[in-house]
């Protein structure tokens, strides 16, 4: 790349920073925009597209953490169309980053390789860090972690639950074995009557 065009191109970058509200500054060695991504090396700004690209934000996943291999869905009411289009049961997994029984049973959860391949290949899955407005995801009220499942015909799978009297849909890192059953008995579907 010549002089003059490695300087029309930095006026170029320049101009993009200050319209959009950010100044760019030097960090060992590295040029900086305002939010802290990096725009070039030593005074050498690359391709206008390759700028862009590093100051873009990054791609938050569906996953939260449980298992990228599984084809998370977005929101509940995705999940129940999908579930019904699929013939598939839907695994809510109400949680928060702010709970330390959440974080530890979604570590168990992605690495348990039965879960993971249940959850990718028998089931519609979300998670979700808020309540769904629907009351019979919380029959014994609204706790975290609480994982619940929905038959393909649209209802709630009630009698599946964990085991604990308290929390019957509570479900705990060191104790993934209860999810596993759950899991299996979710897959079977309910039978309708005629």
């Amino acid at each position: 790349m010549t002089t003059s065009a490695r300087l029309l191109l930095a006026a170029l970058v320049a101009t993009a920073l200050v319209a959009s509200g950010g100044a760019a500054r030097q960090v060992a060695g590295v040029r900086k925009d305002a939010k802290g991504a990096s725009v070039g090396k030593g005074g050498d700004f690359g391709r206008a597209d390759e700028a862009a690209d590093r100051v873009s934000r990054p791609f938050k996943s569906l996953d939260g953490g449980w298992g990228d291999s599984i084809p998370w869905v977005q929101t509940y009411e995705e999940g129940l169309k999908m579930a019904a289009e699929q013939g598939k049961p839907l695994m809510v997994i109400h949680w928060s980053e702010a709970c330390p029984y959440c974080i530890a049973l979604r570590e168990a959860f992605k690495n348990h390789g039965e879960v993971q391949r249940m959850a990718a290949e028998d089931f519609v899955s979300v998670n979700l860090q808020t309540e769904t407005l629907d009351q019979n995801l919380a029959p014994d009220g609204r706790y975290v972690p609480r994982i619940m499942f929905v038959d393909p015909s649209m209802t709630v799978r009630a009698d599946i639950g964990s085991g604990y009297r308290n929390s019957l849909y509570a479900y705990h890192s060191d104790e993934v074995f209860r999810l596993v059953d759950a899991m299996k008995k979710a897959k079977v579907p309910l039978k309708t009557e005629l």
